[in-house]
């Protein structure tokens, strides 16, 4: 005997906003402006005719279970204040149409806010990202720890670090089959995408502090790429790698956002004067241009240490042929500079 229910097929009003909402979930993982995400997904469902059904009880269920209850975001939360931003705008645009209101998203949203803040014992406020690394594959994912809070340059992503990844993943050969060291690697975008994209023998992501370096062997384990990443300390002063007299020699080195302070330029020059006096290795650099000033020291300072540069700054913007889904201003101007000995 038959069943008595029948499965019924999403209308097409629901595929088509849950394609709206596919597409709103890649800037809600990556924690987007709540303000500008919300006002432009409900205009650009405006505009397809869909924000009536949106505004609907069923259009709010599935904005709940599409975006806001999100597997991934789960497993590695935003933010709670973002969470709550969102569903704080989006219930005024309800309560602006006059709509009746989701129960469920209504007791989230009070719960987010009566919540007291926690710790998890390594950094105040810990939060997480997720990038997609394929328009492709929607599996294919970057997932980044850092801190809710700008408690240290190095708990936070920077604009050139996804420059430089999207240049290595669009520029593969120079670092196939090489061992890379990486300096001043945060929170570690940059090197965790080297290590998933690109077919590379061995990696060094290092840093100073404790923190930073807790951190950053955590998002290395997340994102599964322990078998070719090492997390290492390391004091430009005093550099060097490994243990006890096996010290690696990495054949290409990179660095990204880190040409910001003048204090720190005579150190970072030094350390990569330390790595380039190996025969044949190389260093990317990729600097946000804040300061000119800061920028031609750093200049300055590599011809006064013999290390001869070339500017390998794309003419054409990476970011339009990225297969990257990721969002990050391009409206600075990002330098990338070749150094050889």
């Amino acid at each position: 005997k038959k069943s008595d229910s029948v499965t019924l097929e999403p209308s097409q009003q629901e595929q088509e906003l849950g394609a709206l909402l596919g597409d709103m979930l890649i800037e809600f993982r990556q924690m987007f402006s709540a303000r500008v995400m919300v006002r432009s997904y409900l205009d650009r469902a405006e505009s397809l005719g869909l924000k009536d059904f949106w505004l609907s009880l069923p259009g709010q269920e599935l904005f709940l279970k599409k975006v806001i209850q999100d597997p991934v975001c789960e497993e590695f939360p935003l933010s709670p204040v973002y969470v709550g931003s969102v569903l704080r705008f989006f219930l005024a645009a309800l309560t602006a149409a006059g709509s009746a209101m989701n129960e469920e998203m209504m007791e989230l949203f009070f719960e987010i806010n009566n919540a007291a803040p926690t710790s998890d014992g390594v950094m105040r406020d810990v939060c997480h990202k997720t990038y997609g690394l394929s328009k492709e594959d929607k599996t294919d994912l970057l997932t980044i720890r850092m801190a809710n809070q700008l408690d240290s340059v190095g708990l936070t992503t920077w604009e050139a670090g996804f420059f430089l990844a999207e240049y290595m993943v669009q520029n593969p050969e120079p670092f196939e089959g090489k061992t890379l060291l990486e300096l001043g690697s945060g929170v570690g975008i940059t090197g965790i995408v080297l290590a998933k994209k690109v077919k590379i023998q061995k990696l060094v992501m290092t840093d100073y502090t404790d923190q930073v370096i807790a951190n950053l062997k955590q998002n290395v384990e997340i994102n599964k790429v322990s078998d070719l990443v090492d997390v290492q300390e390391l004091d430009w002063e005093r550099p060097k790698l490994g243990g006890g007299d096996a010290e690696i020699v990495p054949d290409v080195i990179f660095v990204a956002d880190c040409v910001y302070d003048p204090e720190l330029i005579d150190a970072l020059t030094k350390v990569l004067k330390h790595f380039l006096a190996r025969k044949n290795t190389c260093a990317y650099v990729a600097s946000t241009h804040r300061n000119p000033t800061t920028f031609q020291y750093f200049l300055d300072t590599l011809g006064k240490l013999g290390i001869s540069y070339k500017d390998y700054t794309p003419q054409e913007p990476l970011h339009e042929k990225s297969c990257m889904q990721w969002k990050y201003d391009t409206t600075g101007t990002i330098f990338l500079t070749y150094l050889y000995c």
